[in-house]
């Protein structure tokens, strides 16, 4: 279907959003039962009370955890997460892209903490979607005299589509803004009745659409040549009127999948799998609250005189009974059973079940009880074992295109370094220094000191075993498998620089030594001379006889 005019547009958003309509169901049943938050298919008012429904909160507790470790492994926003080099490496080399690549390096760094640029507040939302519902959406604007700012949009306002890589490429977003917020992003005078109704009552709202597309998919119009690859239109829904038209260098979207199904657009996270463990703790939760109240204020029987009500079984409730029933007529408790650790079990199973599904079971690991360096290292290496994969797919779906979007639009508005000469066409690969992939890297680093270990203990009967080994490359392949900046390491022609102004210093220490030596032996031998030449000279009256 083509998207070449604002009705087209909208034509394509209805079909995408009925499209989606399971998603939705299941979503909102997550929000309802585990989270507590978002509206995707019912209409909440601001502020309102959504945690009525949720009895247990084992699955609550155990996704932030979640959340907040990936958000701690994948992008750290205490530390530097990532590294920047080119491809071949041996460019690296170079001392003027080795001082790009380190400068780049410290200049994104900032522009991931420094929260003007709102990625530590986007991130956060972000790692919630992407644990509860399965899909987490984020949207990097080039704000004019700031540069690349980070926002995380609500799963409920987008739609996304794919291309034939299944790749998402296509995001609509619907969403509603005041008429005051409308001029102020579009102006006065794109719609006269906007601008009358805005005067009455600026609080009032619309619906917009914004899309961002492909520009490939157009086939005529001005819209079409121009250069920017991306689309980016934004539409009034109601009266199916563009209000703005441009474009990115760059896709600004980062769309991140925790799992997909076969010929599905979106994701299904591990809440997904611990929904129907969730919806059985609340109404456990429930039954166990009635019960114990029950036992701590349990329901009152009081003899009456022929008059008898429905039975209440609330706490605190009073049950008129016949009088003489029972001996002398007293007030009595209603007999409850007090029967609750079956209950009990069953919550704790259950319970653990859930943590298990949001991998609670790993992400405690290190609970605080002392244990050595080989140990724990074991511990990190069987976590990052199992959630290697989850890992790896969120930094190619989220940490990664995050990053090359905001190198993009650094690059563009001028909050990096020009590229040198020598880089251009030059792809720049990206390395993760999170936790978990330096733990898996770490095995590397062991084997490469086994090795020598190894060639240390065959070296005093075989010397020539240490020549199969390059101590250069081992440093450096130890060092990058343990995360070290690449800028504490010196190159290799500044490694060869050194070493031969080395050489050449010992090569004139030698000479001085030398020379001293023989002036020394010099020294030593004129005394001796002198004497011999004193004792063989004739006397002054002639040659002796």
């Amino acid at each position: 279907m083509a998207l070449e005019t604002a009705k087209q547009i909208v034509e394509r958003f209805d079909l995408l959003k009925g499209r989606r309509k399971s998603f939705e169901s299941s979503w909102q049943d997550v929000a309802d039962s585990i989270l507590g938050l978002r509206s995707f298919n019912e209409t909440h008012e601001p502020g309102r009370q959504r945690m009525r429904r949720i009895y247990d909160t084992t699955g609550l507790l155990a996704g932030h955890l979640l959340a907040g470790s990936l958000h701690g492994i994948v992008t750290n926003p205490a530390g530097r997460w990532f590294s920047l080099d080119v491809n071949p490496k041996g460019l690296r080399q170079d001392p003027e892209i080795d001082y790009w690549l380190t400068s780049a390096e410290a200049s994104l760094d900032i522009l991931y903490k420094a929260p003007e640029y709102m990625f530590p507040q986007s991130a956060q939302e972000f790692y919630v979607d992407y644990v509860f519902f399965g899909t987490a959406i984020n949207y990097i604007e080039d704000e004019p005299g700031l540069g690349p700012t980070h926002h995380s949009r609500p799963l409920g306002e987008c739609h996304i589509d794919e291309s034939s890589e299944d790749r998402a490429d296509t995001v609509f977003r619907l969403y509603k803004m005041s008429l005051r917020k409308f001029q102020q992003a579009f102006g006065e005078g794109v719609d006269q009745e906007i601008d009358r109704k805005a005067k009455a009552n600026p609080t009032e709202e619309v619906e917009c659409i914004h899309l961002t597309h492909p520009r490939s998919e157009l086939k005529t119009g001005k819209a079409r040549q121009d250069e920017r690859p991306w689309r980016s239109v934004y539409i009034l829904k109601a009266k199916e009127k563009i209000v703005r038209e441009s474009g990115y260098w760059s896709f600004p979207w980062q769309i991140a999948r925790w799992g997909r199904d076969s010929g599905e657009m979106y994701g299904r996270g591990p809440a997904w799998m611990a929904l129907s463990d969730c919806k059985m703790l609340n109404e456990m939760g429930k039954v166990l609250i009635s019960q114990s109240q029950k036992l701590m204020a349990p329901p009152l029987l009081v003899p009456d005189d022929g008059v008898l009500t429905q039975i209440d079984t609330s706490p605190d409730s009073l049950n008129i009974y016949r009088a003489g029933v029972f001996k002398d007529d007293p007030i009595r408790q209603l007999p409850v059973s007090d029967k609750t650790l079956i209950g009990e079990k069953i919550v704790s199973q259950r319970q653990e079940m859930v943590e298990r599904a949001f991998f609670g079971h790993l992400l405690q690991l290190f609970d605080g009880t002392p244990m050595t360096a080989t140990q724990t290292l074991e511990m990190e290496t069987k976590a990052a074992r199992i959630l290697v994969s989850t890992l790896a797919r969120a930094a190619a779906e989220w940490a990664e295109p995050n990053l090359r979007r905001t190198m993009d639009v650094a690059e563009r508005g001028g909050l990096l370094l020009p590229r040198p000469p020598q880089m251009e066409g030059v792809p720049i690969t990206i390395t993760y220094l999170s936790p978990v992939m330096r733990s898996q890297r770490q095995q590397e680093s062991r084997a490469i000191l086994n090795t020598w270990a190894a060639a240390s203990q065959i070296a005093p009967s075989s010397p020539e075993v240490l020549d199969l080994l390059d101590a250069d490359i081992s440093i450096r392949k130890i060092a990058e498998a343990e995360g070290v900046p690449p800028e504490i390491l010196v190159n290799d022609v500044m490694v060869a620089q050194m070493r031969q102004m080395r050489a050449q210093q010992q090569e004139q220490q030698q000479m001085m030594e030398e020379m001293s030596q023989a002036t020394e032996a010099a020294g030593n031998i004129l005394p001796g001379a002198a004497q011999y030449i004193k004792a063989t000279q004739p006397p002054p009256g002639g040659p002796l006889t």
